[in-house]
Formats: C-alpha cells, sequence, structure tokens
C-alpha cells in the first residue's frame, strides 16, 4: 500500500494559523510540538510532520475503508535529514510507515509505504503545477499512455485502471493549492 501528500507552502502559509492558542494540540504530540518549536524553521517542520502523517492516513484509509479525523493517532518520527530529503516513521495503532519527504521552497512531499511489504524505492511518483494538468492528464504523462484512469470506489477510495482489465492498482493523489501528486506502486 502507499499513500503521498503535497503541500502547497505559500497557500498553507495563506490559510493557515497554526501560532494560535490550541492549533498545535489538536494535531501534534507533545513531543511533535516540542520538535516544532526547537526547529530552525518551525513552519516548514509542521509542514513536514502533517505531510507524513496525511500520506500514512491515506494507507490507514484505505486499509479500513473508514474516514477518520485524530491526526494525533498516527505518531510521526524524523529519522534522517540530508538536505531537501527527509526520511521518516509514522507509527498507527500496531502499523509502522516508512516515509520519504523531498521538500522545495515552494512544496512539501511526502511518499509513505507499510514497513513491512514495501520500499520507498518501489513508487512512481510525479508533482506537477494543476493549471497545467488535469489528474488524468498526469497519468497520461507518467505512463505515456492514455490506457490509464483514475476512479473511486464506493469509500472515495482511490484506484488506477487498465483499459480492457479488471485489475485494481492502489493510487495515491493529492492536490493543493497549485500543485498535484501522484504515487503508484512499481507494479504498473
Amino acid at each position: 500500500m502507499i499513500g503521498n501528500d503535497i503541500i502547497d507552502l505559500k497557500q498553507a502559509a495563506r490559510e493557515s494559523n497554526w501560532r494560535r492558542r490550541g492549533y498545535l494540540d489538536k494535531i501534534y504530540t507533545d513531543e511533535e510540538q516540542q520538535e516544532i518549536y526547537s526547529s530552525i524553521n518551525p513552519e516548514k517542520h509542521l509542514w513536514i510532520l502533517w505531510s507524513i502523517k496525511e500520506a500514512a492516513y491515506k494507507i490507514v484509509n484505505r486499509h479500513t475503508g473508514k474516514r477518520f479525523y485524530n491526526p494525533k493517532k498516527l505518531i510521526s518520527k524524523l529519522i534522517h535529514t540530508d538536505g531537501n530529503v527527509v526520511e521518516g516513521q509514522v507509527f498507527y495503532e500496531e502499523s509502522c510507515f516508512l516515509t520519504h519527504s523531498e521538500i522545495t521552497d515552494s512544496y512539501v512531499h511526502t511518499v509513505a509505504v507499510e514497513k513491512d511489504t514495501c520500499h520507498l524505492n518501489c513508487t512512481i511518483s510525479s508533482i506537477d503545477l494543476i493549471s497545467s494538468s488535469s489528474t488524468n492528464d498526469l497519468i497520461k504523462r507518467v505512463f505515456k499512455s492514455s490506457e490509464f484512469q483514475i476512479y473511486k470506489d464506493e469509500n472515495l477510495i482511490p484506484f488506477l485502471s487498465k483499459e480492457n482489465s479488471n485489475a485494481k492498482i492502489p493510487v495515491s493523489v493529492s492536490h493543493h493549492g497549485e500543485y498535484i501528486s501522484l504515487a503508484v506502486p512499481g507494479l504498473v
């Protein structure tokens, strides 16, 4: 299973008042909050943690078929930072997810996979400006084919389908601000 999240940092700065009283308490554990406040760039750090939680949540949602909002149940831990790349883990109940985030001045993009079933290098991921591409246009460019399309099941969970095939390939799509991102297991 795979999940991904993208955050348009300019839009997040415009829309979020994360310094208001109680905001962080609803989303982050005490340890995560301490990590945010002690960071060189607290705002960017906050969005990195949010992105890895959201990418992992998409895997949990796919497994359970149920939507929920309880970000504090997804406990994040950053493991390694190398320039604009951050490796992390997210823990949810008995599950552990590995995350890989790329950070630019414009966005934070994270891909999450299940620790026991996949490796981060089994993903194809693409980022584009929404204004220049719809989701299916992005899929056509990534796979260099128009035979793939995204559809959602009854729980609104996205899958990739191929023309003349009954195969349902898990896919994770994320939109925020000017950006769209796509992550697909390396099966395709």
